[in-house]
């Protein structure tokens, strides 16, 4: 695995459609059978899936919901990679919750990366 220029962008751009379009943002970088495991131990497989179990995370106005990828790597031969790094929810400018997380990716048959699985762990405390 070496550092991932594009996979890093991928990340940052993933981030910025979230805080842009939210929900939609979120589900729309997901591949069709991506997963978003969940922190109680949860599955949520397909982008219906995963719009539905995150639609009360991004249901409140008052909140955000922003993370900065800390590492990208990718195979060599460039269809598969990780990421992970650092989430934080804030509400009204005031940090309610924070935590990391951990990516994998694959391109599709496009040559976009795509989720396909992502794991977020909240910090204790």
């Amino acid at each position: 695995m070496a550092h991932s220029e594009d996979l890093w962008n991928a990340e940052l751009a993933f981030a910025v459609a979230t805080g842009a379009r939210g929900l939609e943002g979120w589900v729309e970088a997901f591949a069709e059978d991506g997963a978003q495991l969940h922190q109680g131990g949860g599955i949520s497989v397909g982008p219906d899936a995963i719009r539905s179990a995150m639609a009360g995370a991004f249901g409140d106005p008052d909140a955000s919901f922003t993370w900065q990828p800390l590492r990208a790597e990718a195979t060599p031969s460039g269809d598969f990679g990780f990421t992970y790094g650092r989430w934080t929810v804030t509400r009204r400018e005031t940090r309610v919750a924070a935590g990391k997380y951990m990516s994998v990716w694959r391109r599709d048959g496009r040559g976009l990366w795509k989720v396909v699985a992502d794991i977020g762990h909240r910090d204790q405390g």
